[in-house]
């Protein structure tokens, strides 16, 4: 006998008997479904034929049935009647043909998405910490090798290179032998500087000023000046010796630097205070104690002070950059006498006011002519107040 799921069609061929007397539920071997098959008709000994009717069918139910129903379902209530008739479907025999195996479940059809995959996760490599380590090693060394250009090129690195114990030279000069004392002379406490500079290239080099400072607490600059190297060239290899001297060094002095004269130190840019005028002052002054003097009573009124020791010093200072707002010189100078100096200064540079110093009737009478280019004449010997009393007058 063959029987057919009424939900997905199936046919199954069954044994009548399986069906007797009355029928039974059966479930669908593929879809699970679950329905009541008939038995089938039985033949009576007259030949007729006996049909079975179906069981009645259960009364309809109405949908607010239904709802209330599935309403309780869902609460987990299950409501049972006294004349239900309970059914096993688990236990219902198998309706599958013999020896058959029943087709696999059809499972629901998953929506496929296609995952997006970064292309440069393929890409991505990674280095050898050994590898890194040498790259690095490398570039630390030409940094190092070839800190010259680079410090030439960048100034400000030279204290870095400095720090890490790799002083950077571009000038290819080093002072050896620094040594300082203090003398008595007249009277007078003079501080003494000597040393030497070395030419450490293989080149010849032309030799800068010296400048020279001296240092109170926390490194703070007191009093500074400059110094002529006895050559202006130094060949490879070859030192020069220098010495200057400071009369009446400052009493808060705790150390001396000694360097070379930079351009900054030529073109360094000074302020005016709101109230107070500051000024930057060149001397020319072939006497040390008089150059010093003037320097240190000048520097308390809080101007900038550049010192030379001969005219042709201070005219090489203000050709090669330097600014100045007021000159004052001496007359009397080996090289380069204070009138000389006066006429070329004025004739470079009109608008700087100049004072001349002097001690001697002849030259006074020298420096007269020169009214519409100076400011004036201070005469020595002089009071130190007179001459920072006149120079307050010229820059006002």
């Amino acid at each position: 006998m063959r029987i057919e799921c009424p939900a997905c069609a199936a046919g199954f061929e069954v044994s009548p008997s399986a069906l007797e007397p009355n029928g039974r539920t059966v479930r669908c071997a593929a879809c699970k479904t679950t329905w009541f098959a008939s038995a089938p008709a039985m033949a009576l000994a007259d030949g007729a034929i006996e049909e079975i009717s179906p069981p009645a069918r259960a009364p309809a139910i109405s949908a607010e049935d239904r709802a209330d129903h599935d309403a309780l379902a869902a609460a987990g209530i299950r409501p049972v009647t006294d004349d239900a008739e309970i059914i096993v479907v688990e236990k219902a025999p198998s309706i599958s043909p013999a020896g058959e195996e029943p087709p696999p479940p059809v499972m629901p059809k998953r929506k496929t998405v296609a995952r997006f995959t970064s292309s440069t996760r393929g890409r991505e490599r990674r280095f050898p910490l050994g590898l890194v380590a040498v790259l690095l090693i490398g570039v630390l060394s030409l940094g190092i090798a070839g800190r010259q250009s680079i410090v030439r090129a960048a100034p400000e690195l030279a204290s870095l290179y400095a720090a890490i114990g790799f002083p950077v030279n571009l000038r290819g000069l080093e002072f050896q032998n620094i040594r300082t004392r203090q003398e008595i002379q007249d009277g007078i406490t003079v501080l003494a500087i000597e040393g030497e500079v070395e030419n450490i290239v293989s080149r010849a080099v032309e030799l800068p000023r010296v400048r020279l400072s001296v240092l109170g607490e926390n490194g703070v600059e007191i009093y500074s000046w400059t110094a002529l190297l006895p050559r202006s060239i130094l060949y490879p290899h070859e030192r020069v010796q220098f010495k200057s001297r400071l009369a009446s060094p400052p009493a808060a002095g705790k150390e001396i630097m000694v360097r070379f004269l930079t351009r900054g130190d030529l073109t360094g840019v000074f302020t005016k205070p709101k109230g107070h005028l500051v000024a930057r002052i060149l001397i020319a002054e072939d006497e040390e104690a008089s150059r010093m003097l003037l320097t240190r009573a000048l520097e308390l009124d809080g101007h900038s002070v550049h010192a030379c020791a001969d005219g042709a010093d201070a005219l090489e200072y203000l050709q090669g950059g330097g600014e100045a707002d007021l000159l004052l010189t001496d007359i009397s100078m080996p090289l380069m006498d204070g009138i000389a100096l006066a006429l070329s200064v004025s004739r470079d540079r009109p608008t700087l006011p100049i004072l001349l110093m002097t001690g001697f009737a002849d030259q006074r009478e020298r420096a007269s002519g020169l009214d519409s280019l100076i400011k004036g004449v201070i005469v020595k010997p002089f009071q130190i107040e007179d001459v920072r009393a006149k120079v307050r007058d010229v820059l006002a």
